[in-house]
C-alpha cells in the first residue's frame, strides 16, 4: 500500500493548492472553504460487497480520499467499528450512511440510526417517504442510479417535494447511465428536471462493491466516479450540507484547477497533471465518446432544455449567463482507451442567472 499511499498524499496536495473558488447564489466562498474529495456509495461484505469495511475505508484512503459514506443494503455500520490502518491521516473521515433498498434504492448520507421506511403509493411518494425518514435520521438523501432496470424517470422525481440529490453518474456497469433507444440518458433527465424549475444537483459515485486488482469496467471498482465537496469545515455535517447547497462538482476522472460560478459568471479549468495522473493510476473508465469527437480537452456549456450553448476546446472557457432557466458546465477530457475513443467529465452544479 505505500506506493498508492504516496500517489493518494501527492494527489490530495495538488487538491488542496489548486485555485477554485465556488460561488452560490451570488455569494463569494471565503478563503476558508477547502474541497474535499469523496464517495457516497461503496459496499462491504456485510452486504453484496466482497471486502470488510476496514479495507473498502483504507482503499479510499490510500487515494488521497478525504471521506467515504459505506452504504451497505439497510445496514448502518458504525463508524467507530470499522479498523482502519494505524495513524491514518487526519484529513479523512467515515460518514455514516445505509443504502434504502426496497422498490427503489436511495442513500441515506450522514444519518443517526438506521432508516426503517415502507414503500409509497407511487415512485414519487416513495422518494418522498425515504426522504422524509432520512431527515428524521438527520440526514441527506441521494436518489441512486435512476436507471438501474428502467425505475424511475424524471416524471417520478419532479412531483418529490425538498429533494436536492440524485446520481447523474452511478459507476456500477449495470445503471445504464446512457439510456438506450427507449430511454433517456441521466444526463438528459436532470436537464428535464431543471428545466421544469427544480433545484436538484448531480452526484456521482463509485456503488463499489469489488475492490480487487485489476480493476476492470465490468465491475463495480472503486476510483471510477465521485465528487468533490467545497466546505467550511472537515466534518460529515459541513459536507453534507455543501451538497445540499449544490456547492461541489461530481466527476468520472477530470479534476478541475479553477471553478468559479455565480449567476453572472462561469469559469471552468481543467487540471491537466492532476487529471492525466488519475487516469494512469487506471481506476477511472470514463463513457464512450459521442460520434465525431476528437481527443483533447474542451468545457461545455449547457443550458435550458439541455441546449449546447457553447463548446470550447482547450483547458478553461468562460461563460456568461444571460436570461431565464439555468446553465451548467460540464468539462470533458477526451482520450483513446483499448483502440475506442472514451470521454472522462466533471460537471458542475447549475447556477440559475437572475
Amino acid at each position: 500500500m505505500r506506493k498508492m499511499e504516496r500517489r493518494g498524499l501527492l494527489l490530495s496536495i495538488l487538491l488542496a493548492t489548486a485555485s477554485l473558488l465556488f460561488l452560490v447564489d451570488g455569494v463569494a466562498s471565503s478563503q476558508d472553504l477547502v474541497w474535499y474529495r469523496g464517495n457516497t456509495h461503496a459496499h462491504t461484505n456485510k452486504s453484496d460487497g466482497n471486502v470488510p469495511p476496514g479495507v473498502a475505508a483504507e482503499w479510499y484512503l490510500s487515494r488521497g480520499y478525504n471521506f467515504l459514506c459505506i452504504t451497505d443494503h439497510h445496514i448502518l455500520t458504525p463508524t467507530s467499528s470499522v479498523k482502519l490502518p494505524s495513524n491514518p491521516r487526519k484529513d479523512f473521515i467515515l460518514i455514516p450512511g445505509e443504502e434504502i433498498t426496497d422498490r427503489l434504492h436511495a442513500t441515506a448520507m450522514n444519518i443517526q440510526r438506521t432508516v426503517s421506511v415502507q414503500n409509497g403509493p407511487t415512485l414519487s411518494g416513495t422518494i418522498q417517504r425515504y426522504l422524509e425518514e432520512t431527515e428524521r435520521a438527520s440526514g441527506i438523501l441521494i436518489v441512486n442510479h435512476p436507471n438501474f432496470d428502467w425505475r424511475l424517470g424524471a416524471k417520478d422525481i419532479r412531483p418529490v417535494a425538498g429533494v436536492r440529490l440524485f446520481e447523474l453518474y452511478n459507476c456500477h456497469p449495470l445503471s445504464n447511465n446512457e439510456g438506450d433507444n427507449s430511454h433517456v440518458s441521466t444526463e438528459t433527465m436532470w436537464d428535464e428536471l431543471l428545466t421544469d424549475g427544480m433545484v436538484i444537483y448531480g452526484v456521482a459515485s463509485d456503488d463499489a462493491h469489488s475492490y480487487q486488482i485489476p480493476y476492470s469496467p465490468n465491475l463495480s471498482s472503486p476510483g471510477k466516479g465521485w465528487v468533490m465537496v467545497q466546505a467550511p469545515k472537515f466534518t460529515a455535517d459541513a459536507i453534507c450540507d455543501s451538497m445540499r447547497q449544490g456547492r461541489f462538482y461530481a466527476t468520472i476522472g477530470v479534476l478541475l484547477k479553477s471553478l468559479k460560478m455565480s449567476p453572472s459568471h462561469i469559469f471552468v479549468e481543467i487540471d491537466k497533471a492532476a487529471t492525466e495522473s488519475e487516469l494512469a493510476f487506471g481506476s477511472a473508465f470514463g463513457r464512450p465518446a459521442p460520434e465525431g469527437s476528437a481527443v483533447g480537452e474542451r468545457i461545455d456549456f449547457i443550458g435550458t432544455g439541455g441546449k449546447l450553448l457553447v463548446s470550447v476546446a482547450g483547458l478553461s472557457a468562460s461563460y456568461t449567463p444571460i436570461g431565464n432557466g439555468y446553465v451548467r458546465a460540464r468539462a470533458v477530457v477526451t482520450r483513446v482507451v483499448n483502440g475506442m475513443l472514451t470521454e472522462y467529465c466533471a460537471w458542475t452544479q447549475p447556477v440559475f442567472p437572475h
